[in-house]
């Protein structure tokens, strides 16, 4: 299931991302995605700021890679957008 809820995080099913087209995300396979935090917004699909991330948590998922011990390229995890820490 490649859709994504931006207010929970839960992975969707199509049905379900059809229903709510302002709140679910269709996973991107782009290659910038492999580093570093990316927010990318639920109702245009475009990767926004940090700013528009706080503006609007529950329209944005914040992209994050997570590392898979050294062994090949980092897994990537997206989290519902909420308060960006300022680390």
């Amino acid at each position: 299931m490649p859709y994504r809820s931006a207010i929970t995080g839960r992975y969707l099913s199509k049905a379900s991302a059809a229903r709510h087209p302002k709140t679910s995300v269709h996973e991107s396979s782009a290659s910038n995605r492999d580093t570093g935090t990316h927010h990318r917004s639920a109702v245009s699909g475009r990767y926004v700021t940090a700013e528009a991330t706080r503006r609007s948590p529950k329209n944005t998922v914040t992209e994050k890679p997570l590392t898979t011990g050294g062994v090949g390229r980092p897994a990537l995890s997206a989290y519902p957008a909420g308060p960006v820490p300022d680390s």
